[in-house]
């Protein structure tokens, strides 16, 4: 009789082009010179908003000081040297050394560490290096109200989105048509 040992699955080897938003609110900081580590996701219609993970990867940090810096916290790790970081969570729903794929929920969105109210701090980091997450999120069609997931753009339509104004405004248009005589 043979043992096989279960082995933890590898990391994503090509991690996402593009990553989805982790919450949907306004950006209340662009990431720049004055703020260079990322950006900050509104969360004052929605304090304990559920925050999703931006793309599939590994736990590889959850927790942090509630007082302090970036307060409860989550790391993940999404192979290639990319992991996405998600700041002053009130609650972590994930484990360190779990598999989270993409809009798991990770936690709640909050006001622990160094915060000036409920937001959202995200950042990508490759290896050293802090990207600018807008130029890494994938577009989003505006909605009516503040529920995840945003809508991707397909093809650059926003009519496909349900729920916004676009497929509203699409909706209206084809029911004022007059029917097709024949």
């Amino acid at each position: 009789m043979s043992l096989s040992l279960i082995s933890q699955p590898a990391a994503p080897q090509n991690p996402p082009r593009s990553f989805e938003w982790p919450v949907s609110g306004p950006v209340t900081n662009a990431m720049t010179a004055k703020h260079p580590l990322g950006i900050d996701i509104g969360l004052a219609a929605e304090p304990n908003a559920p925050i999703y993970a931006s793309a599939t990867g590994y736990v590889v940090y959850a927790g942090g000081p509630a007082c302090c810096s970036y307060g409860l916290h989550v790391i993940i790790d999404h192979g290639n040297g990319i992991q996405t970081v998600y700041a002053h969570l009130s609650r972590i729903d994930v484990w360190e050394g779990q598999l989270v794929y993409q809009r798991t929920q990770i936690g709640l969105g909050g006001n622990t560490g160094h915060s000036r109210g409920p937001h959202l701090h995200f950042e990508i980091r490759y290896g050293e290096r802090r990207l600018d997450p807008m130029a890494h999120l994938a577009p989003a069609c505006e909605t009516p109200d503040s529920i995840y997931p945003l809508y991707s753009v397909l093809n650059g339509d926003c009519a496909l989105a349900p729920g916004s104004r676009y497929q509203r405004s699409l909706e209206m248009a084809i029911s004022e048509q007059p029917a097709n005589p024949r």
